[in-house]
């Protein structure tokens, strides 16, 4: 979000989608197309800003590959109950 004041941000939505992986993505764009409702899609990660810009980590743009640059700030806990 390099760039955006916290003003630009709507404060108020039809629809939220979390996630922004190739189905979310997806169905915010289904939504916002197909209706009159405002969409919000949350995505988590850096803004590496235009891809012509060239900060882009190159496994990120290669589809062959699975990306190992950047975690999306990732984090997970295991939980492990021995008694119910």
């Amino acid at each position: 979000m390099a760039g955006l004041r916290q003003r630009d941000l709507t404060r108020y939505a039809d629809t939220v989608i979390v996630g922004g992986g190739s189905a979310g993505a997806a169905r915010a764009g289904v939504f916002a197309e197909r209706s009159e409702q405002s969409v919000v899609l949350l995505e988590a990660g850096p803004d590496y800003g235009a891809f012509d810009a060239g900060a882009w980590p190159a496994d990120l743009t290669d589809a062959r590959t699975t990306p190992a640059s950047d975690d999306w700030a990732m984090t997970a806990v295991l939980c492990i109950r021995t008694a119910w």
